[in-house]
């Protein structure tokens, strides 16, 4: 034991008010950091000793109660020797506890504690399904195929040809074989999953011969899949129980099916809303008017068109648009003014005559307003 002790709060990083589960925290964190079978740096063993010591102490409420009224003066634990603590079998600590809430056990790597197999949930699947604009607006329903693993039905998932498996006879269908281990720092027990049964606990005498005792197979199956109306892009819908099948009695995983929606040809959605382009004529844009534009849901709309309407304005035709759980989005039509390409003699003398009539200024309008720019 070091000649002088640090004070245990100190050792642990605490402040003395610590509660019992900030204790327990900083132990495990510590005694990770320091175990000499992991850390193998210089000191490391003696710091462990040390961290186990504090918590040895500051974990017991009256040995805590004698540290915080007496200090080292206490007659409970001044004399406290910790390599004879560990000599006597030491405090009970679960080695998986200490280092398996971390995702990554150390124990687990330097001294192979493995627990029995026990039933595992299937794999969850996805399946990318395509849609139509429209079906995603509407509604529909879609019947897809796919690959999944299913219970054997020859054995019913036990992997044997006759439904009988045994217990295995090496671990006792425990699943692990189990060795102690004594150490400077206590008795180790060793857990290893067992080797003739991979931790399933049974044997099978006589395989299935469908599945090759793996009590599984691999299935093409159909189902018919509901797609609500409004569905958004990339939407998930998650099809409970269609995944693959569990492993010693697991539960089956999940489907779940993801909705890639098409680009449409005519119609660009934004969330609830719909936009689509409409052509107007020379006509229709100068003199206004009335013009038939197409819906994803209602066949075709009327759309009252102003007089003097410029190529690009954007008008909104309410409740026109999806329908979600929300509300029901609008459709806004954008007006695109079409310049004929190719006139009759009649419409060429037409333009022509209006050209000479219509009195357009703007463009003199900009070159005069550009001349004035590059003068100052």
């Amino acid at each position: 034991m070091p000649a002088q002790k640090r004070d245990y709060y100190e050792i642990l990083g605490l402040p003395k008010n610590s509660t019992p589960e900030q204790i327990k925290q900083a132990y495990k964190e510590l005694a990770k950091k320091f175990h000499p079978d992991i850390n193998k740096e210089a000191g490391a063993e003696e710091k462990f000793k040390e961290v186990l010591e504090a918590y040895s102490v500051l974990s017991d409420p009256k040995k805590r109660a004698d540290f915080d009224n007496h200090g080292f003066n206490s007659p409970e634990f001044s004399n406290f020797d910790v390599e004879e603590f560990m000599k006597r079998g030491g405090m009970h600590f679960d080695f998986s506890d200490l280092f398996g809430d971390a995702g990554f056990d150390p124990f687990e790597q330097f001294f192979r504690v493995e627990k029995k197999q026990s039933a595992q949930r299937g794999f969850d699947l996805r399946f990318d399904l395509e849609l139509e604009l429209e079906d995603a607006v509407l509604g529909t329903e879609k019947t897809i195929e796919f690959v999944k693993t299913d219970t054997c039905d020859e054995c019913n998932g036990t992997g044997s040809k006759d439904k009988e498996v045994l217990k295995c006879p090496q671990c006792n269908g425990k699943g692990i074989v189990e060795r102690t281990q004594k150490t400077p720092f206590g008795v180790f027990a060793t857990r290893m999953t067992c080797n003739k049964c991979t931790g399933a606990g049974g044997v099978v005498k006589n395989p299935c011969k469908k599945c090759n005792g793996s009590g599984q197979i691999r299935v093409r199956k159909k189902i018919s899949v509901k797609i609500p109306m409004g569905i958004e892009n990339q939407s998930h819908l998650r099809l409970k129980g269609e995944g693959n099948a569990g492993s010693r009695g697991g539960q089956k995983g999940d489907l779940y099916v993801v909705v890639l929606i098409k680009p449409h040809k005519i119609f660009k959605r934004d969330g609830a809303d719909l936009f689509v382009e409409v052509p107007i004529s020379f006509a229709e844009a100068a003199l206004g008017g009335e013009v038939e534009v197409p819906t994803i849901n209602a066949g075709t709309a009327k759309l009252k068109v102003p007089a003097g309407t410029q190529s690009g304005t954007l008008f909104k035709l309410r409740g026109l648009g999806v329908k979600e759980s929300s509300g029901t989005g609008d459709l806004f039509v954008k007006a695109i003014v079409k310049t004929p390409s190719i006139l009759t003699p009649t419409q060429r003398e037409a333009f022509e005559k209006l050209s000479s009539l219509d009195g357009f200024k703007e463009r003199q309008s900009f070159f005069d307003s550009l001349k004035k720019k590059f003068k100052k």
